[in-house]
């Protein structure tokens, strides 16, 4: 099966990633800082270091998805995963340049929340990575 790692380190540390990006995203986008900036109106550097917050569990998803491909021994499969950590990249940066121009040179108002961005580079990356094995037909049947 293409979605089902047969590997138990690449098992647990999947489950280690989720389990980082649902506190990433339920404790911090969702209760700490909207509670402190409307409810309490925190401001100054208190206010930065929550925001700080969300920039080190980021690097600590980014740490986890490296383990994962370095643990990977076999090197076919490592360089997908690399491939698709550039697709999602790419496709992320793009994404953020388009809106960014969108902004500032037409005018438009609305603009990304933080989080769409980290969601729009694990969907792109797991897109990749599903359509890389199926294109080199390395999914197990």
């Amino acid at each position: 099966m293409i979605c089902q790692p047969q590997d138990p380190v690449a098992r647990r540390s999947i489950r280690r990633t989720i389990r980082v990006m649902i506190g990433l995203i339920l404790v911090h986008e969702a209760i700490i800082v909207p509670i402190a900036s409307e409810r309490f109106n925190i401001h100054g550097p208190l206010l930065y270091s929550l925001v700080t917050i969300a920039a080190l569990l980021m690097v600590a998803i980014l740490s986890l998805l490296v383990a994962v491909g370095t643990r990977q021994r076999d090197e076919f499969q490592r360089k997908l995963f690399v491939q698709s950590i550039f697709v999602g990249t790419a496709v992320t940066l793009a994404i953020s340049i388009v809106s960014g121009y969108l902004e500032s040179v037409a005018g438009y108002q609305k603009h990304l929340p933080p989080m769409a961005i980290w969601i729009i580079f694990f969907v792109t990356t797991s897109i990749a990575n599903l359509a890389l094995r199926v294109y080199n037909r390395t999914a197990e049947e």
